[in-house]
């Protein structure tokens, strides 16, 4: 469970935590590491309830109040493209 001490909250260290335990590869922790910074849209160094309404609203590209499949990809094709830009430094 990422939200370890149960005030339903995913502070970093608790994800940081969680990942290091759980997984070896140093890439995917890494890739990991930068998706949480993803889903701390606030950069309040947690993520809660506010981040996935911001989270949310960012994918909304049409501001339908729906997130369509091609809304949705679009938005992780940004992300995954600049996390991996970053993590490669390319």
């Amino acid at each position: 469970d990422f939200d370890a001490n149960g005030d339903g909250r995913v502070s970093f260290q608790e994800y940081s935590n969680y990942v290091h335990n759980n997984q070896h590869d140093p890439e995917i922790n890494a890739f990991f590491h930068a998706l949480y910074d993803v889903y701390d849209v606030n950069n309040d160094r947690h993520v809660d309830h506010d981040d996935f309404l911001l989270l949310y609203a960012l994918m909304d590209f049409n501001g339908d109040n729906v997130i369509s499949r091609q809304e949705f990809v679009h938005y992780f094709s940004i992300i995954f493209e600049t996390i991996d830009h970053n993590l490669n430094g390319a």
